[in-house]
């Protein structure tokens, strides 16, 4: 006979929530870190913050765990789901290290041990929310479905706070797209945002059994992200823009809530998610075509909702369908005595108005604003910046896309021009958007003087790094300048003169032993397959 599950530790639960804003907080700034300063070391402002998250959530894990082993009972899923991501996002860390030995340093997010550590970040969050769920089910009133404006308590809070989290989190593996550096296509935008919005507000709808609860999961994943706004304002660092997941959530809500009046007295099936998840992604791909052309960043043009209008539809079909898979699951159960505290309660209508007035600050306000000005390269120092080793000349100062644009660049540091010597041509790199131009400059003839000339494809920020050998491992050149439309050309304030700052890049160790490189994806597939087990084992006991 199975052990009884012992008494859900919601203090852990809370505790694994404090470290994922932590995380949030620590990842978002380490991100524009990198924008504006290049590498860091170890101990970082910005990683000392993200440490302290993931510590946080794996010390709420332990006490889970230790809990239920000093009661002699079973843990409850909800430990085994956080201590699992907690393990996971630890796993990374030494996974990390070793790709770049064998791989070289990443310069995105999309890397297998970075997707590694997002994703054991997501399963402690959800951890949490299981544990939520399962103390909100036995504490709620017995009704199938709970009014908007009924009472919080903390497992309340801990569901609809704890999804927020959990989607800020899963978001971030589209980080690149919200600080307009990205590296990929903007066509994988739409459908990952869209799936990630689609599960979060679906699973914490169905586990919380309460109208107006995949709003409430897009107020505080708004809400969570306007925080971060205003943290990344404060330190006068690259702010992400804020996506419109809030409009989006209402048409998941509609469909949630014409079903219920289809069918009153049952509760909406898996089908009505997969259908509020199709329309909130064609809600949402509606509003953020012309809101993303406002803030003339990665912009979800005509051109690619062409590529990801299905693609978003249907991952935002599958993506409700199974959140609200999962959140009967872990929501469902033969629900306990009612709830004492009865009465309405004003936190469902706070929450909204609160993500709302902080949406249209932090995220229209400066759409309108911006009424489609192109965005120029960062020039924010930060203590640390990499030191400026060259200049870069853009002829012409403006760029079109799709016309040729010339890059000069003109070394002045004397090291670097000792190690470059009379080399007739370096290696250079030109990432934009999925653009990535890849070629050698040619020396004009002068000593640290190279040129090149390629025809941009896509408008927008983009970077421009030169290779070089060093004596501690290769080493970047790297600038950056924007590239414009033909609407755009006429606002273009750049310069034709840019900095030039050396930032350390080392590719694969060549000295690497031959086993390196299996063992580093036979880790990260060990830890996958490790994680899934233990998760789905730990659903299944959910209920």
């Amino acid at each position: 006979m199975a052990r009884p599950t012992g008494p859900v530790p919601l203090s852990a639960a809370i505790a694994t929530l404090t470290g994922v804003a932590l995380f949030l907080v620590g990842g978002t700034w380490d991100i524009s870190w990198h924008v504006v300063a290049g590498r860091e070391s170890f101990w970082s402002p910005p990683h000392v913050v993200l440490y302290a998250g993931i510590l946080v959530i794996f010390a709420a894990g332990v006490h889970g765990l230790t809990t239920a082993w000093r009661r002699r009972v079973a843990p409850s899923a909800g430990s085994v789901i956080g201590a699992t991501g907690a393990g996971v996002s630890l796993a990374s860390a030494p996974l990390d290290d070793v790709w770049h030995r064998v791989y070289g340093l990443d310069v995105t997010v999309w890397s297998a041990p970075h997707l590694l550590l997002i994703g054991g970040v997501v399963l402690a969050v959800f951890g949490a929310v299981v544990t939520g769920a399962r103390a909100h089910r036995h504490r709620t009133l017995p009704a199938p479905w709970l009014s908007f404006d009924a009472p919080w308590t903390v497992p309340t809070m801990i569901v609809i706070v704890g999804g927020g989290l959990m989607m800020g989190v899963a978001g971030a593996a589209v980080a690149e797209f919200d600080f307009d550096v990205a590296r990929f296509a903007v066509a994988w935008h739409p459908p990952i945002l869209s799936a990630v919005a689609s599960f979060g507000i679906a699973l914490v709808a169905r586990a919380s059994r309460r109208t107006g609860g995949a709003l409430l999961a897009a107020a505080a994943y708004t809400l969570v992200r306007v925080a971060i706004d205003w943290v990344q304002r404060a330190l006068s660092m690259p702010r992400p823009d804020v996506p419109l997941v809030l409009v989006g959530a209402v048409a998941f809500e509609a469909v949630v809530a014409v079903a219920r009046a289809r069918w009153p007295g049952r509760t909406p099936g898996a089908m009505v998610a997969a259908g509020g998840g199709a329309a909130s992604a064609m809600l949402l791909l509606a509003v953020q075509w012309p809101y993303t052309t406002a803030l003339s960043g990665a912009v979800w043009s005509a051109a690619v909702l062409q590529v990801s209008l299905a693609p978003s539809i249907v991952a935002s079909a599958l993506a409700g369908w199974i959140g609200w898979g999962i959140g009967r699951r872990i929501g469902d159960l033969a629900v306990g005595e009612r709830d004492p505290s009865g009465g309405r309660a004003r936190w469902s209508e706070l929450l909204l108005a609160a993500s709302a007035i902080g949406l249209a600050t932090s995220a229209i306000a400066p759409a309108v604003a911006r009424a489609g000005a192109p965005r120029e390269v960062w020039e924010s120092p930060v203590t640390g910046a990499p030191p400026v080793v060259g200049t870069v000349e853009v002829v012409p100062a403006a760029p079109l896309v799709g016309q040729p644009v010339t890059v000069r660049l003109a070394l002045t540091d004397a090291t670097l021009l000792q190690a470059v010597g009379r080399a007739v041509a370096v290696p250079y790199e030109s990432p934009r958007a999925g653009d990535v131009v890849e070629g050698a400059m040619r020396s004009l003839g002068t000593p640290g003087v190279y040129e090149a000339t390629f025809v941009p494809r896509e408008a927008g920020r983009r970077w421009f790094s030169v290779y070089l050998p060093g004596e501690f491992g290769r080493m970047a050149v790297t600038s950056g300048f924007a590239t414009y439309t033909p609407q755009q050309v006429g606002r273009a304030t750049q310069p034709a003169v840019h900095h030039a700052v050396l930032r350390p890049e080392p590719g694969p160790d060549e000295t690497r032993p031959d086993w390196l490189e299996p063992v580093a994806v036979g880790g990260i597939v060990t830890v996958l397959t490790g994680a899934t087990l233990l998760v789905s084992w730990a659903v299944r006991r959910a209920q």
